[in-house]
């Protein structure tokens, strides 16, 4: 591995995993791989070979860039309204997330697999949201008329309970856009009519 060489690119960080264990980190930037700049990793592998013998490690490359994607209910939440009763609702809007913590995010939702592409994770994600957004529906009691009126305000809600969620994988939630909230037929009207 002495005398190879590294990119990495800007948006990116490259980590070394040896033994599954994370050993150095790399950030944009061009690196002559030397035990000068993989301090950790030669500490560790070189004691058994007098510090000359070349060692084995994995690099994972993680994408820093904003990713921007589409969400909706793929089924109706059921929301209770002092007025209407139990209705349902469907939404959707967009979101954004990019890696903010490559450690938390390698340690959490990468683990053992080879090789993890954003796609991988757009579901868990989604599912996340959508279910988060419920929670925040259900716990604010608000009314039909009112969220439809303040959908911007209950935006910055969702997005704030939604950055603790992601936090927590490592992620951050750059942009949270509720785009529509559908109500039944004849709520709509009623909100019309008001």
């Amino acid at each position: 591995m002495s005398g190879s060489k590294l990119t990495v690119r800007e948006s990116q960080i490259a980590i070394f995993v040896n033994k599954g264990k994370i050993a150095d980190i790399f950030e944009p930037g061009m690196y002559k791989l030397s035990t000068s700049n993989l301090p950790i990793l030669t500490q560790i592998m070189s004691w058994p070979y007098g510090f000359k013998s070349p060692f084995f490690a994995e690099v994972y490359f993680i994408n820093l860039k904003q990713f921007a994607l589409k969400w909706g209910t793929s089924n109706p939440i059921a929301m209770r309204d002092k007025e209407f009763g139990t209705i349902r609702i469907r939404s959707y809007g967009t979101y954004a997330f990019k890696v903010s913590d490559p450690v938390v995010f390698l340690r959490e939702l990468f683990g053992t697999n080879s090789t993890f592409k954003t796609e991988d994770i757009v579901s868990y994600l989604k599912s996340m949201l959508v279910a988060t957004i419920s929670d925040t529906i259900a716990e604010s009691k608000i009314s039909a008329l009112d969220l439809a009126c303040n959908l911007l305000e209950f935006n910055k809600v969702c997005q704030g309970r939604l950055n603790e969620e992601f936090g927590k994988l490592g992620l951050a939630l750059t942009n949270l856009v509720i785009e529509n909230i559908s109500f039944p037929e004849e709520v709509e009207k009623a909100i019309d009519t008001r």
